[in-house]
């Protein structure tokens, strides 16, 4: 099932390992555009793409996948799957969330504190 859909640029922008939580940041085109951010939380698997030209996010059920070897879901936490533009890249995570706003690409995320995010992307 789509949940969401834009047509713009996104980069991943941050990933905390100690916070298991991935932020995607789409840029302002110019000075009258948003900001778009996609956060996922609880994050026990992800394979996707630094740079995507566009962004589709499906949701399914963990059980419509069989999870990598290694990669368990933690009791209490269960877990979806994400599937960005049709499978090019997939985030096994408890949520996903999106907020637009009028900050400049830089400004730091409104999502709460991630460690190390003071608006340095990641390369």
């Amino acid at each position: 099932m789509i949940i969401a859909r834009w047509e713009r640029d996104f980069k991943v922008w941050q990933y905390s390992q100690s916070w298991s939580r991935l932020l995607l940041r789409s840029e302002p085109r110019n000075e009258d555009d948003t900001r778009l951010e996609i956060l996922f939380s609880n994050v026990i698997y992800m394979q996707i793409p630094t740079k995507l030209s566009e962004l589709e996010v499906s949701e399914g059920s963990l059980s419509e996948v069989d999870l990598p070897l290694g990669v368990r879901e933690e009791p209490g936490r269960p877990c979806k799957v994400f599937r960005l533009n049709d499978g090019v890249g997939t985030v096994i995570a408890t949520h996903c969330n999106w907020r637009e706003d009028s900050e400049w690409v830089d400004a730091p995320t409104p999502f709460g504190p991630m460690p190390g995010v003071s608006g340095n992307e990641v390369d």
